[in-house]
């Protein structure tokens, strides 16, 4: 009986931990912005993740404790 779970993660590493997720075989997902940034005087559009601690995974409660 899958659902949904929300995993917290250490500020900064929300990639590498939905990398960790994914390569388990799990299903995860990261929701992300677009964000105008400047450097070097340029203008540039990049994507950040919305809530930067927050990672939501598909899977069973009996999955999830093998994560922590």
């Amino acid at each position: 009986n899958k659902q949904w779970f929300v995993l917290r993660v250490s500020y900064g590493r929300i990639i590498k931990a939905k990398a960790f997720v994914e390569a388990k075989g799990l299903e995860c997902y990261v929701p992300m912005r677009y964000k105008e940034v400047k450097k070097q005087g340029k203008k540039r559009i990049v994507t950040e993740p919305l809530l930067p601690s927050f990672l939501f995974v598909y899977t069973t409660a009996e999955q999830v404790e093998t994560l922590l």
